[in-house]
C-alpha cells in the first residue's frame, strides 16, 4: 500500500484536470494528460469525457479479489 507517501503532489479533482487541459489547449500545447492516483473503475467514464489521454491504475486492481478480473474490467471500460 502507498498510504504513507511523503511529498505528494496536490490532488486534482475533475475540475483540476479540466483546467490543465484547457490551459494546454489555450497555449497550443499538445501533450497527453494522464490521470494517476486513486482512479476507480467508476471514474473512467467521466475522466474520458473531459479529454484525459490515459490513466494509471494500481490500487483498485491490486486490492481486488481477482486482480486479473479487475484489470479486465478497466480495459473494457476504457475501450468504450
Amino acid at each position: 500500500s502507498y498510504k504513507h507517501k511523503k511529498k505528494l503532489s496536490p490532488i486534482l479533482n475533475i475540475d483540476g484536470f479540466k483546467n490543465i487541459i484547457f490551459s494546454c489547449e489555450k497555449e497550443k500545447i499538445k501533450i497527453p494528460i494522464i490521470a494517476i492516483g486513486g482512479i476507480r473503475l467508476s471514474d473512467i467514464k467521466l475522466i474520458k469525457s473531459i479529454g484525459i489521454y490515459g490513466v494509471a491504475i494500481a490500487s483498485q486492481i491490486n486490492e481486488a479479489n481477482s486482480p486479473r478480473d479487475s484489470a479486465a474490467d478497466f480495459i473494457r471500460q476504457l475501450a468504450k
